[in-house]
């Protein structure tokens, strides 16, 4: 696909709640684009191609946050409020929750490793967990120093995951 160069800015008005408090977005292997919404309770997705914008109500209300998709497509997103991880069909829009092993953990970030196996900064916990879809496994840890509050998670080109200990101001 060619890339254009342009100055022109395309605005895609989000149906729904007024004060959605969009956060995260990522595109899924079709080039749909998907994105969360904390506050309304929501996440959706647009397609650049015919600028339809369709929302979807979270499994659990207001919370979504961090938004990824896998090497492979697949789309998924974590729910601070929530405490949950969600897989999304991209067909049809619903959502499967999948929740972590510690309850109340407040998932605030995901990020996919090029296994598909997806990272989530665990805030209220201050750890950082891990899925693994094909088998179902999760494995958390705890990041070290006092009050850590896991917020951004990233998985490097060469596999090293990163995490931001947000209330103990440092990079593990």
């Amino acid at each position: 696909t060619a890339i254009t160069q342009t100055t022109t800015v395309t605005v895609y008005p989000l149906p729904g709640p007024p004060r959605a408090n969009l956060n995260t977005a990522a595109f899924d292997g079709n080039g749909i684009l998907w994105f969360t919404a904390q506050s309304g309770g929501v996440y959706g997705r647009v397609d650049p191609a015919t600028g339809d914008v369709e929302v979807f109500g979270a499994p659990r209300g207001p919370g979504p946050y961090g938004i990824d998709a896998t090497p492979g497509g697949e789309v998924w997103f974590v729910s601070l409020a929530g405490s949950y991880l969600a897989q999304i069909d991209t067909a049809t829009g619903e959502a499967t929750v999948v929740d972590p092993p510690t309850p109340g953990q407040g998932a605030r970030r995901v990020w996919s490793d090029s296994h598909g196996r997806l990272w989530v900064s665990e805030w209220d916990a201050g750890q950082l967990g891990m899925h693994d879809p094909t088998t179902g496994e999760w494995r958390e840890w705890p990041l070290p120093g006092t009050n850590p509050m896991a917020y951004a998670v990233y998985v490097d080109v060469l596999g090293l995951v990163w995490v931001t200990a947000f209330g103990s101001k440092s990079l593990v």
